[in-house]
């Protein structure tokens, strides 16, 4: 009779080799729940591509600024004599003080502040001469009211507010004579009024309004006497009217339009007295939305100043620097867009005057530019900073 294996060798080769291809798919299992939480993260129930949450977000007023923290807290430095600032007393601040709690976003108008709480309620505080808090009145707020429920996203300019409810739908409330709320019918709204459905996102201007819709294209109404519209003419509207497609991102000043499309290259429109779009000449008017760059991924749109953030993380600026507000300390204007740091993470908001803030990778915040008011909330009324200076918040 033939001598046999012992029984344990042969068995030991089959959980050796068992153990390997369980080894093999638990490994490839791992693989495909990786891939599909990055691509979960990376994408909203709608599908739409979003930049990580930001841990600190800033907006700028004219002369007040605004910074929501990570805890959800609102802190606001500067002007506050018409109520921007919300604290129930009309005396400027130089440092942050602590408004709200419970807040998700802010944007700062000319001197108005608009706040969505965490519930998705809107409330407004600050001047209110043309309705543009929408509380049905004109009078000034010194604490935040409440306007309305279910709301996404607002944007308030110089004299109207734009606001996103969570169904997509764009509502606009004050100042409207120009046609800047897209509603043709009256001159003035003191409560939000219904303007189109299917948008994505809205900035508020000077006198006018640029309007994302979901289908990625470009609308705007009201004043164009600047051409920032870029449709080719400086005929207004007292309606949205279509601009262009692909496009992501938009911010608009007072004079000029920005905005990044879908290849995450930047155009811009408008007037250029400063050399605030980047094209290499001052003092023109650009009709024609006009590629400048690319690899761009954040754009604020100042007050004849712009401040790119491009995917690299670094910052470039153009425009006027006569109050500092590019933050290179020069106070010489820029006519083409120029780097100034690396590792920066976000960019304010808002329709700041003349005054810049930014945050570094680092979460620390830095600002410059005029600080009459104590708008860059750094302790002191020092009139201009020319240099980008660290902002402490409590």
């Amino acid at each position: 009779m033939p001598n046999l294996l012992p029984m344990h060798q042969p068995l030991s080769v089959f959980t050796k080799t068992f153990q390997k291809l369980v080894f093999t798919i638990c490994k490839i299992a791992l693989m495909m729940i990786l891939i599909f939480s990055c691509k979960k993260e990376a994408n909203n129930s709608d599908g739409t591509n979003h930049e990580p949450a930001l841990d600190i977000a800033i907006s700028t007023g004219a002369i007040h600024t605004v910074i929501l923290k990570a805890d959800g807290t609102l802190w606001g430095s500067g002007m506050n004599l018409q109520g921007q600032l919300g604290d129930n007393t009309n005396v400027n601040k130089n440092i942050f003080i602590k408004i709200q709690d419970s807040v998700k976003y802010v944007n700062a108008g000319t001197h108005q502040t608009m706040t969505i709480k965490k519930d998705g309620s809107l409330w407004a505080n600050g001047y209110n001469g043309e309705g543009q808090l929408g509380d049905g009145t004109l009078i000034y707020r010194f604490t935040p009211v409440k306007i309305m429920q279910d709301v996404r996203f607002v944007s308030t300019g110089y004299n109207h507010t734009m606001i996103v409810k969570t169904d997509n739908s764009l509502w606009g409330t004050g100042f409207n004579l120009n046609g800047q709320l897209g509603d043709p019918t009256y001159p003035k709204r003191l409560t939000p009024v219904k303007i189109m459905d299917n948008v994505q996102s809205v900035s508020a201007g000077y006198l006018c309004t640029m309007i994302l819709k979901t289908d990625n294209t470009l609308w705007a109404t009201g004043w164009n006497g600047n051409g920032q519209f870029g449709n080719g003419t400086n005929l207004g509207s007292p309606i949205p009217v279509k601009i262009m497609d692909n496009v992501k991102t938009l911010s608009l000043s007072y004079n000029h339009a920005m905005v990044i499309k879908l290849d995450n290259s930047l155009w811009v429109a408008g007037w250029n007295p400063w050399g605030e779009l980047g094209t290499g000449t001052t003092g023109s008017f650009v009709m024609t939305y006009t590629k400048i760059t690319d690899s761009v991924k954040v754009i604020h749109a100042g007050n004849g100043h712009s401040l790119i953030l491009k995917e690299d993380n670094s910052l470039w600026v153009a425009g006027d620097n006569s109050l500092g507000q590019l933050g290179d300390g020069t106070g010489i204007a820029k006519i083409v867009f120029t780097k100034l740091r690396d590792n920066v993470k976000s960019l304010c908001t808002g329709g700041g005057n003349c005054q810049s803030f930014i945050v570094m990778n680092d979460n620390t915040i830095w600002g410059t530019g005029h600080n009459e008011f104590g708008q860059l909330g750094d302790g002191t009324n020092i009139r201009y900073r020319f240099l980008f200076a660290k902002i402490n918040i409590p």
